[in-house]
């Protein structure tokens, strides 16, 4: 299995379980391609970008030979697993990523309709192909080459060992090179919601006839960080690299839904693209989209979940959808009584600081993220409660989320007027802040809450004397 820097990961090359450490160096990979056997001389794509990904040609090895499981027989499986679920003639599979992590494609025949379900664990992106050519004449078995373009997997079909890019869904060298494969509708999404609306589901069995530890994640580090271990030729700065999206292409349309601010928008948005009109709903790692309004062109309606470098290096005329906050309430003319002197913001941990290294993500680590500082009177009598709303702000300085509350003076005040006040002496005497007089305010976002943003922002809404 490939791995990030300095991390081992069992794998096995054989029926074997054999340890193997890569140091995927970007500059190292790029430097001369190892084409790991397979015939470049024919490409659809540069040649230096096809870089070694560690394993050899098979060495992560597909599943040919799919063995399957009732749901209810399904006891290796959490509620919250995530599975690539497909509908076929009426038949519903669901096959885990705990396994797909180790295999990356499965060879499979559902209805009579040969399929391929692939996931490649660097891109966070599933598709399902039929592995019938576009005339139907051949069926493709396919393979895992040990090769990446983009970061994303390369696979191969054993017929003519053309490579064919997952993300791209074609043939990018060798005789088969500029054919096309068939997408097939599927979704990524968790157990227990594939279960519940397919109860007679059948599922990928963890007997593989590999040697496999389907209960670990081998990638869960490399989830986990901001880095991405073999960088794409191009990006998008738009959003952070590994930002999961959820890709949407009608046509020679394409869209991308962040998945973060899907869940900011209430976890259930409609939109169109072209003729188009769906529904996604999301959480932080899964989306689904549901057709509303069909259309001649609904059944072009393509979806894959990704992180966001390798859905944007692969479509570059991709548009964004962003979740725009309510403007809200506007400060009240109170509000020129009070100034925000200093504002200062740190991640921390109910322990105390949260010490990170610099390749560590705050969002996904458990932290909380604290916006405190100080704000002055300027008028010529005391105030007593000042009422405040902070903005975390992207880049261009639009709101992606936001909360309200008081100064450290009022927030005293609130808690001494509720129905069980502190016992004496667990608060000190309240203050109100005196013409020319701070007083300070602290507000906490729990970090896997929020979504990723660049800097806060802190505005009075009102002055209160009462």
């Amino acid at each position: 299995m490939r791995n990030s820097s300095g991390v081992s990961i069992a794998t096995s090359l054989t029926a074997a379980l054999v340890v193997l450490v890569f140091t995927a160096a970007a500059p190292a990979a790029r430097s001369g391609t190892d084409s790991m056997g397979f015939d470049l001389s024919r490409h659809a794509i540069p040649p230096e970008l096809i870089v070694s990904g560690g394993p050899p040609k098979d060495g992560i090895p597909a599943i040919d030979a799919p063995k399957f499981l009732a749901a209810e027989d399904a006891a290796f499986l959490r509620p919250d697993d995530r599975v690539v679920g497909i509908v076929i003639a009426g038949e519903a599979r669901a096959y885990p990523l705990r396994i797909l992590n180790w295999h990356e494609l499965v060879n499979d025949e559902i209805g009579g309709r040969p399929i391929a379900v692939s996931y490649c664990p660097l891109t966070a992106s599933a598709v399902v192909f039929d592995r019938r050519t576009r005339d139907e004449e051949t069926v493709l078995s396919f393979g895992v080459s040990g090769l990446l373009y983009e970061s994303n997997v390369l696979m191969y079909d054993r017929r003519t060992e053309s490579l064919w890019s997952q993300l791209a869904g074609e043939a990018v060298t060798g005789q088969m090179m500029g054919t096309t494969l068939q997408t097939v509708p599927s979704e990524l999404t968790t157990w227990e919601r594939w279960r519940t609306r397919h109860p007679e589901t059948r599922v990928l069995s963890p007997k593989t006839g590999f040697a496999r530890e389907y209960f670990r994640d081998p990638y869960a580090s490399y989830a986990e960080s901001d880095a991405v271990m073999f960088p794409p030729s191009r990006r998008d700065s738009r959003l952070a690299a590994k930002q999961l999206v959820l890709g949407v292409t009608v046509g020679r349309r394409h869209k991308a839904y962040p998945l973060d601010q899907l869940v900011l928008a209430g976890g259930k948005i409609t939109d169109r693209l072209g003729e188009v009109q769906f529904e996604i709903e999301a959480d932080r790692r899964t989306a689904t989209l549901h057709v509303t309004k069909p259309s001649r062109t609904a059944e072009w309606i393509r979806t894959t979940r990704a992180y966001w470098f390798a859905w944007a290096v692969f479509h570059p005329d991709t548009a964004l959808w962003r979740f725009r906050m309510p403007k809200g309430e506007g400060p009240s003319p109170t509000a020129r009584d009070i100034t925000v002197v200093e504002v200062n913001d740190y991640w921390s941990s109910i322990t105390g600081p949260l010490v990170l290294e610099p390749e560590n993500d705050p969002f996904s680590r458990g932290g909380l993220y604290v916006v405190s500082g100080t704000i002055k009177n300027n008028s010529g009598h005391p105030i007593h409660h000042v009422r405040l709303r902070f903005d975390l702000l992207d880049a261009e300085g639009r709101s992606v989320y936001r909360e309200e509350g008081f100064n450290r003076a009022a927030e005293a005040m609130i808690e001494l007027e509720s129905p069980i006040p502190p016992a004496p002496g667990e608060i000190e005497a309240i203050v109100p802040i005196p013409p020319g007089g701070t007083d300070s305010y602290r507000m906490i976002f729990i970090g896997e809450e929020i979504p990723r943003f660049d800097h806060p922002r802190v505005t009075v809404l009102s002055a209160s004397s009462e």
